[in-house]
């Protein structure tokens, strides 16, 4: 007879125990585990979209925990796959041939700020659109299409106007072109 304390306590059951004692669970757990299985299992809960999800949102709360580690692993793994990152890179600028366009030049504009040592705020042309609408601040009247819409710099950047949302204003291509780089109180509106 094998002691009380030899079985997994259970609250479902009517005695609040196991009906199998310790031992005879853990050789049956043996003798019915599957090491292939439990791989399948696994590869398949880890491909899953809730397990990605989770652990996307874990990754992120960690870098934002720990900002100096997790770009130190970032750096040594970019290190480490250095071709990897090549041909991600080389494949999404082939795949998004206008945005990377857009890119190059915002990168082009923002290296040529800081070597005037000019300050260069986070713009965001969305947010812009949304607080100016389609107005061109110039004449004041309305933007007819995307096409004709310009980003124009109040203080231009060559009178020593920043790059900031609080510098960056809706224009026509045609007046943002004609106005150069004046200033709001040169112009005369013809």
């Amino acid at each position: 007879m094998k002691l009380k304390t030899e079985f997994s306590p259970v609250t479902k059951a009517k005695d609040g125990r196991h009906s199998w004692c310790k031992a005879c669970c853990r050789v049956l757990a043996k003798s019915s585990y599957d090491p292939e299985k439990a791989r399948e299992k696994h590869a398949a809960k880890k491909t899953s979209p809730e397990y990605i999800a989770m652990k996307k949102v874990a990754y992120d709360r960690w870098r934002k925990q720990y900002p100096e580690r997790a770009r130190a692993a970032t750096k040594t793994w970019r290190d480490a796959n250095q071709e990897h990152v090549r041909d991600v890179w080389l494949a999404w600028t082939a795949a998004n041939p206008e945005r990377w366009a857009l890119l190059r030049r915002q990168h082009s504009k923002l290296r040529k700020l800081r070597k005037k040592n000019q300050s260069v705020g986070v713009v965001s042309y969305a947010a812009i659109l949304e607080r100016d609408g389609m107005v061109c601040h110039i004449c004041a009247e309305t933007i007819p299409t995307l096409d004709d819409l310009h980003f124009d710099h109040v203080v231009p950047l060559a009178r020593g106007g920043e790059h900031s949302m609080a510098n960056i204003r809706p224009a026509h291509a045609a007046c943002n072109l004609w106005k150069s780089d004046k200033l709001p109180d040169e112009l005369t509106l013809a």
